[in-house]
Order: structure tokens, then C-alpha cells, then sequence
């Protein structure tokens, strides 16, 4: 007999989501790093989802998160008999597995909500596959956008609670103190700019403006080497006026302090030759990745992102120019 799909359950770890509660309750650091990677909403039983409430809304106090601050909380709220009363509080204190296991406890917790989400995503993909009378390119994009939301980890809807953001940024503040560090963001190479922005932060969109043949494209592509090189990070360019070949001579040149025109006419001298052969051990080791394909729109671009994205982080992205899209 065929097994009957609409009785079951969604998938779930009890013991995970209980083996996360306790750590919070018994210590500050674990509520840092289980918050870290869950938001509240990532529980699936609703008692542990509200406790994960309470646990965040004191925390953002700044008061000490244990057994009897987070009972008083469920307590003004009203909310201690749904989750389970004092008695289930005691329990997960009383049961801490180990708090220094809260990062491999919360992304099973994660990984099962993902799992809940691709479930429901895929349910309404398939719904709009049936019903929708939308261009294929266009459901395509959508539904692209949609699994990519998931694993990009970020899965948010309309606005977000000013409350779900303040432990990360408080976290962030600790460690930026902590490090000593003047650069938050990713590296220009251009030392003022980075003193005055530290850096280009995650999810700036930043404009080069400037008259024609003043050398933007020139700085943007510096911008990309310096930004792979000091920080680390992959970076995507776009190029929609020249070739990846016009872009890496460019790049190498720049790198190597030689003429552009010297290189493409052949008339450089055996040092210059020196300088541009020393540049490419370097210039391999940098993760920049080109795409030269020309009248790009913008859905096109965003697919070509997420694709980048879904091969590892990406830490910037460069169009260059945006008046061709």
C-alpha cells in the first residue's frame, strides 16, 4: 500500500532543540553562538519556539539569561503554561548535555527548519507550475529565488524584527573590540577610503561616478584585486563592455606597473617582462571570477550571482557599467 504523505510529520530533533535550550540557559557564550546560526521561528515544537523568545528578549536587555529570568519572562507574557511550565524548564537545566556542543546541536535544529522550508517551497512550486500562467523564464527565476533564499540562509520575509538583528550586531561589536580591528568591511586598497568607511560593508551598494575615460573601470578592477588580496574574498565582475581578455590585461598591468599600450603593442623591455611574469603567481592565487557576456538584464545577472554565491561565498560584486543593463 502506497504510504499515505498527508499524515506526515515534519521533519524535526527534539533532543536537538532541547540540547540547544539548556546550553542557553547555563551559559552567555552559547546564547551568542546559538543565535548566531537560529532565529527563534528555526523550533519546531511551539514550547521550545517561545522559550528561544524569551531566552532573546532577555538577552537583548543585556540581563543574565537562566531558569528563573526566562520563567519570569514566559510568566509577564503568560505564556509559561504553553511552554510547558516550570517543570519542563527544569528539566533542560537540569539536562545539559554540553554547552561547548551547541554550534553541531543548533545546525541540526537548522538544518531540520531548512528541510521544513525546502518542503513547503517546493509544495508552492509546484502549485504555480500548475496554475500560473506566467512566462516559464519568468517561474523559473522565481522558483531559482526561491531554493536560493534557503540556501543562502537568510530566509526572511517582508520586514525583519529590529530584536532578531541585535545579538548578531552585538556580537559583531564584541569581536571588532575585541580583535582591535579598524577594517570591518572588505578592503578598497585605497588606505584613506578604508579609514573613512572601514571598508565596503555586506550589502552596500557603492557607485563609481566620474566623467568619461576618467578610469573608472580602472579603479573598480583595482577595487577587485585589492579586495581578494587583503580580505580574502571571492569576487565577481561583470564586464559588459570588455572582453574577458581586455579585463585580465588590465589587471596584470596594473598589477605590474606596466603600460597597457607597451603590452598590446609588444614593445616592453626584458624588465617590464620580469614584472608582468612576478604578478601572475600572485594573480592566480586570487579568487575573482569574470563574465564578459554583454547586454546582460538584470534577471540574468541575479542568476549568474546566485550561482557564483551557491560555489562560495561571494564577497563583492562589480558591473561594470550599470547603464548597459
Amino acid at each position: 500500500m502506497a504510504e499515505d504523505r498527508s499524515i506526515r510529520v515534519p521533519p524535526h530533533s527534539v533532543e536537538a532543540e532541547a540540547s540547544v535550550l539548556a546550553a542557553m540557559l547555563v551559559s552567555e557564550e552559547a546564547v551568542f553562538k546559538g543565535f548566531e546560526i537560529l532565529k527563534p521561528e528555526c523550533f519546531y515544537l511551539k514550547k521550545n519556539l517561545l522559550i528561544a523568545e524569551a531566552i532573546q528578549t532577555i538577552f537583548t536587555r543585556n540581563e543574565t539569561v537562566d531558569l528563573v529570568t526566562v520563567s519570569e519572562e514566559l510568566k509577564k507574557n503568560k505564556k509559561l503554561a504553553e511552554a510547558s511550565g516550570l517543570d519542563y524548564l527544569s528539566s533542560l537545566a537540569e539536562n545539559v548535555v554540553a554547552p561547548a556542543h551547541i554550534e553541531y546541536h543548533a545546525r541540526i535544529v537548522y538544518e531540520k527548519w531548512v528541510q521544513r522550508k525546502l518542503i513547503m517551497v517546493v509544495s508552492d512550486i509546484a502549485q504555480k507550475a500548475y496554475e500560473s500562467g506566467e512566462k516559464v523564464d519568468d517561474m523559473l527565476d522565481w522558483a531559482e529565488h526561491q531554493i536560493f533564499e534557503i540556501k543562502e540562509s537568510k530566509m526572511r520575509s517582508g520586514f525583519v524584527a529590529l530584536k532578531d538583528l541585535l545579538i548578531p550586531a552585538m556580537r559583531t561589536i564584541d569581536r571588532a573590540k575585541q580583535e582591535g580591528r579598524h577594517i570591518t568591511g572588505v578592503s578598497t586598497g585605497l588606505d584613506d577610503m578604508d579609514r573613512m568607511t572601514s571598508g565596503f560593508q555586506r550589502g552596500e551598494l557603492v557607485i563609481v561616478a566620474g566623467r568619461p575615460s576618467m578610469g573608472k573601470s580602472s579603479l573598480a578592477l583595482n577595487i577587485a584585486v585589492e579586495a581578494a588580496k587583503r580580505s580574502g574574498v571571492r569576487v565577481g565582475v561583470f564586464s559588459l563592455e570588455m572582453t574577458t581578455e581586455m579585463v585580465v590585461e588590465r589587471i596584470i598591468c596594473s598589477e605590474a606597473g606596466v603600460s597597457l599600450s607597451k603590452l598590446r603593442s609588444g614593445r616592453f623591455s626584458m624588465e617590464d617582462y620580469a614584472r608582468l611574469s612576478n604578478v601572475m603567481g600572485v594573480l592566480n592565487e586570487l579568487q575573482i571570477y569574470i563574465d564578459d557576456t554583454a547586454s546582460l538584464s538584470i534577471l540574468e545577472l541575479k542568476a549568474k550571482a546566485r550561482r557564483l554565491y551557491a560555489e562560495g561565498e561571494v564577497g563583492m560584486i562589480i558591473v561594470d557599467y550599470m547603464q548597459l543593463m
